[in-house]
């Protein structure tokens, strides 16, 4: 009740203690986020590498590279 009165009025210290002594236990291990990136354009079911986009004639990526630059503005 102690630490709850001084967290109560603004004793920060107080306030940690009793949410790390009050909080529930965690009944499974901890959680792991895997962040995940994907590096491809998908149009109409179709998905596009960066690889399969440099393996093209220079013209093509010229000509796809013109055409995201109408599209992004």
């Amino acid at each position: 009740m102690k630490v709850y009165d001084h967290a109560f009025y603004g004793n920060m210290k107080a306030a940690k203690i009793f949410f790390e002594a009050t909080e529930p236990k965690r009944q499974c291990e901890e959680t792991n986020i895997q962040n995940q990136q994907n590096n491809f354009i998908e149009i109409n079911g179709s998905a596009v590498s960066k690889e399969q986009i440099q393996q093209l004639p220079i013209e093509k990526q010229k000509q796809i590279e013109q055409i995201l630059q109408l599209v992004s503005g």
